[in-house]
């Protein structure tokens, strides 16, 4: 082959990172799997994030929605067979999901009325004002044990027993006030700041939380709450996501010290939805305490502070978890979508990044696009991998087979991607004849990770192969 490439390769030998390519990155989808309602069933759904190379599905379960509006005396909230409860599709996700061999993620949110605090004001959110702990706790014993894998449906004519579940999720978004209120206290500190409310209640709801899922099957694990990546000053209805995990892991002031902690959160994997509306994934939040893709591993430098400093239990340290991200294309969203190339190359780069900060785990929402909302600037309806009719977006060979490379330097530069499979993977650059160069050779372990580094200056557009499959190219600039 010709050799007429534009970039300057030096011939410097390639320098593997197999301790960060044994670090793996499972992928997962976020959708509303009970989409059958519509023209697209749940079943479906499952089979596209099987299809985009997704590992785990996650789906959302409306406590207040399952539990009765007003329980009789006999009802028996720990019972997952009590006839007050409605389980609706809940139960055909789990049996569809398993069928894909999708694990699944069960997030719990939304309190029924009779489970909030007292006096919840006109303001507050219905299911966010001050959940019950030990209410939340009888629920969670009730779906761990409809999910534990023996349990048989007493309603149901299938003698079958309902799939195992062993992710279980408490809360989403505990730092917004739509989701967990009250965020702040009136009483202000000395500063005359008001005073955070809403990370002691959270561990209280976690605390109960933990014990419960665990009583059921110790081997089920519990997930904390996927912050939101944005939070106002003190007072307002969100809280900076630095703050928050501060305040839940007793770690105190600006550079979170280490302080008192009589009661300590119980969990076994962290997590957060490093979502950036900033723009490109690399950009970072104005205020430091906001953590979006681009400085995520400032929060999991401060999940490991308090794991050194035994502020987290159980000891040790706790996998990170991305719950949540998205970048919204355009079409559909017009106005706040990216061209369908970008939307792409940004799925890719924030995957990457989120691995470089140590997330083991990432759940895009939507598999694909939903019906808009115009009247929403913030509804992610354009986030999937798909288009609402079912067609492919180049973002869905970004998340099956993601590669981006990072210059580190003038000239070393970070080739990192999650192939599809097990492997030899070559990276080749494309020269001015438009041919394809192999560069550099490197090997994508079980999880499918490949890393390493090589010189290179001056740009150069690159892919990786692995056998039949390519991925989307990454242009390196100079």
């Amino acid at each position: 082959m010709k050799r007429c490439l534009t970039l300057a390769v030096l011939l410097a030998a390639l320098l593997p990172a197999p301790a960060e390519a044994a670090r793996p990155l499972s992928l997962g989808i976020f959708d509303s799997w009970s989409r059958a309602k519509g023209p697209i069933s749940g079943e479906t759904l499952l089979g596209e994030a099987d299809s985009a190379g997704a590992a785990l599905a996650l789906n959302s379960v409306s406590w207040r929605s399952v539990a009765p509006t007003s329980p009789s005396a006999s009802f028996d909230a720990a019972d997952p067979a009590d006839p007050e409860y409605s389980w609706g599709g809940i139960d055909d996700f789990v049996r569809d999901a398993d069928a894909q061999e999708l694990e699944i993620i069960m997030l719990i949110s939304s309190a029924p009325d009779w489970a909030e605090g007292a006096g919840r004001p006109p303001g507050a959110a219905v299911g966010t004002w001050k959940p019950d702990p030990a209410e939340l706790a009888d629920f969670a014993t009730a779906i761990a044990t409809r999910y534990s894998g023996g349990f048989v449906d007493p309603a149901s004519e299938s003698s079958e027993p309902l799939p195992w579940v062993g992710y279980y999720q408490a809360w989403a978004e505990a730092n917004l006030s739509t989701r967990l209120s009250p965020q702040w206290s009136g009483a202000e500190n000395r500063r005359g700041e008001a005073k955070p409310r809403s990370p002691k209640i959270y561990r209280d709801m976690l605390n109960a939380f933990y014990p419960a899922i665990k009583h059921v099957d110790r081997s089920m694990s519990v997930i904390g709450s996927g912050t939101a990546p944005y939070g106002d000053e003190p007072g307002g209805r969100r809280m900076r996501p630095l703050d928050f995990w501060g305040e839940v892991l007793c770690l105190r002031g600006s550079d979170l010290t280490p302080g008192a902690c009589p009661v300590k959160a119980r969990f076994d994997i962290f997590a957060h939805h490093p979502i950036n509306t900033s723009g490109r994934p690399s950009l970072a939040p104005v205020d430091p305490r906001d953590i979006s893709s681009a400085n995520l591993g400032v929060l999991v430098d401060a999940l490991r502070k308090a794991e050194r400093a035994k502020r987290a239990q159980p000891p040790g340290s706790h996998p990170v978890w991305v719950t949540e991200f998205w970048y919204r294309s355009n079409p559909p969203e017009g106005k706040l979508g990216l061209a369908p190339r970008k939307h792409g190359r940004y799925v890719a780069e924030s995957l990457y990044l989120f691995w470089r900060a140590g997330a083991e785990v990432a759940v895009n929402l939507l598999v694909r696009d939903t019906e808009l909302n115009l009247d929403s600037v913030t509804d992610p309806a354009g986030s999937g991998l798909y288009y609402a009719d079912g067609r492919g977006k180049p973002a869905l060979l970004n998340f099956r087979f993601p590669f981006v490379a990072d210059r580190l330097h003038e000239s070393a530069v970070r080739l990192w991607g999650k192939a599809p499979g097990p492997g030899a993977v070559s990276i080749e650059a494309r020269g001015d004849d438009g041919e394809w160069e192999r560069i550099a050779r490197l090997r994508a372990g079980a999880n499918g990770i490949f890393t390493g580094r090589r010189r290179i200056a001056g740009s150069a557009t690159l892919r990786a192969v692995l056998r039949a499959d390519a991925s989307p190219t990454w242009r390196l600039p100079g």
